[in-house]
């Protein structure tokens, strides 16, 4: 078994803080375009974004998707 990624939870944990993918941007350098490609799960996140958003989040990397359980045998 291996994990694959899942929806991104971006919405979520922005909503528990309170903030707006605005914010986010202005937090994290990255465009807001690029955080509504994020949000809207249109475009993964790098593990370098990854990293960047978690912190400035104050999570852990792995709370920014939901992770999926995949058989990895035939």
């Amino acid at each position: 078994m291996s994990l694959s990624r899942g929806r991104c939870r971006l919405e979520t944990l922005l909503r528990r803080k309170r903030w707006s993918q605005a914010e986010l941007a202005v937090r994290t350098g990255y465009a807001p375009r690029m955080i509504s490609h994020y949000v809207n799960d249109t475009r993964a996140m790098s593990v370098d974004v990854m990293k960047n958003i978690a912190n400035a989040l104050g999570c852990l990397m792995e709370d920014l998707y939901d992770w999926v359980e995949v058989d990895d045998t035939d």
